[in-house]
Parts: C-alpha cells; sequence; structure tokens
C-alpha cells in the first residue's frame, strides 16, 4: 500500500495569508466607522430640531437710499432696520404690509413668521416755507419747511399805528395770492413765500359845534402818529 504524503503550505504564503486578512479586517472596520459616520450625520440632519430662519428684505420709494438689515435671521432673533437721512426729504415710516409701523428712521423687532418679509422706507418730499420782509410787523412761522398737506401756522404781530388788513401765500413765486385763514393752512407741493398785508390806523376827531376850534387839515381823520394842529 502507498503511504500519502501530506503537503503543508510554506512560510511565505502564510505570512501573505495573514496579512491579507489584517487588511480585509481594517478596510471593514474603516467602512463600518463611515457608516456610522454618515449614520451619525444624516441623524443630525433629519432628526434634530434645526433654528428656523426668515428673510428680511428691505426697499424704498426712493432710489440710491443706504438701508441696513438685509438678510437671514434665527427666530426669536431681534432685528434692527435702518434708513438714512436724505437731504430735502424726511422720513415717514417702515411700512410693512401696507401700515406705517414706526415713523423712526432705526426700528427694532423680534423676528418670526409673523414679522419676516418686505420693509420699505417711506420718504415725502420737503418744501421750503420763506416771508416776506417788512417793517409793519412781525410775521413767525412755526417751521422753515413741510411735506405737501402738513399744517403750517402763522403768527403775524403788527407794529403800533398798523393792523393786519390780510395774510396770503405766494407758491412757486406764482402770481397767485392763496388767502391764510386762522392762520393756518396747508403745505402745498412747492416752495411757497407768506406775506402779510397791512393798514395804517387812523382816528377820526370830532369838534363840538360850541366851540371855536378849527383843524388846520381838510379832512377830519389823521393817521395814528401824525401831528395835528388847532387854531
Amino acid at each position: 500500500m502507498k503511504k500519502e504524503n501530506n503537503v503543508f503550505p510554506k512560510k511565505d504564503e502564510v505570512e501573505e495569508d495573514i496579512k491579507t486578512r489584517k487588511k480585509i479586517k481594517i478596510l471593514t472596520g474603516i467602512i463600518s466607522a463611515g457608516v456610522a459616520l454618515i449614520t451619525a450625520i444624516l441623524l443630525l440632519i433629519f432628526l434634530v430640531p434645526r433654528d428656523e430662519m426668515y428673510e428680511i428684505t428691505l426697499n424704498s420709494n426712493l432710489t440710491q437710499v443706504e438701508l441696513d438689515g438685509n438678510g437671514s435671521y434665527k427666530e426669536g432673533q431681534k432685528v434692527t432696520i435702518v434708513a438714512e437721512q436724505i437731504d430735502g426729504y424726511r422720513f415717514v415710516g417702515w411700512e410693512y404690509n401696507g401700515k406705517i409701523i414706526s415713523t423712526e428712521k432705526e426700528y427694532t423687532f423680534e423676528i418670526g413668521k409673523n414679522t419676516e418679509g418686505v420693509y420699505s422706507a417711506n420718504y415725502e418730499k420737503l418744501y421750503k416755507i420763506n416771508k416776506e420782509t417788512t417793517e409793519f410787523g412781525t410775521i413767525i412761522i412755526d417751521k422753515d419747511e413741510a411735506i405737501e398737506g402738513e399744517e403750517v401756522e402763522v403768527k403775524v404781530t403788527a407794529n403800533t399805528g398798523y393792523q393786519i388788513k390780510r395774510i396770503y401765500y405766494i407758491e412757486n413765486n406764482q402770481l397767485d395770492e392763496i388767502e391764510i385763514l386762522n392762520n393756518k393752512f396747508l403745505m402745498p407741493a412747492g416752495d411757497v413765500k407768506v406775506c402779510v398785508e397791512f393798514n395804517i390806523i387812523t382816528y377820526t376827531i370830532t369838534i363840538p359845534e360850541d366851540e371855536a376850534y378849527e383843524i388846520t387839515k381838510e379832512s377830519n381823520t389823521v393817521e395814528h402818529g401824525s401831528e395835528y394842529k388847532f387854531k
């Protein structure tokens, strides 16, 4: 009977097999770690609550106006929007959803679903108010400029010997004179000049018939301050 020979792997083959197994084990560990990391990231994205973000957009009825506050904000965050001052214009308010919510150029509020969206900075043109120079009295106006439709108050005092006949204004150097009633008027859409017309106060002198006086002037009226002589 023939004896069967046992064949054993060589030493180099055994070491190579061990190395291969180690590489496979390491690669398997790396893959497992990567899967675990990806799973953790997905859990953070889909399962962990995130801060709600809201957008604020600013615009204006004027061009080339600097507005501060555009951007994205977390829910509950305090937001401050700011509009710059423009020469020749008055800031009249921030408009949101068709309503004026603040007349201050700098406005702070808490962001949320009820306050996100578009905020408009509204301006109106200012018109100048001038007054004529007069030596018969004093003209006092409560403001130097106003927007269209704004109430303007005028106070006039007459100097001694004069009385106020009428108060009026002229718009944009036009010829039309618009009378001012009750010392107030609404500002038109243009610069105006306030004017006053004065009368000189006169007095009537009555001489009793039984008195022997003759007035040296033909008229029986005299202007305030005039010299009146008797014979």
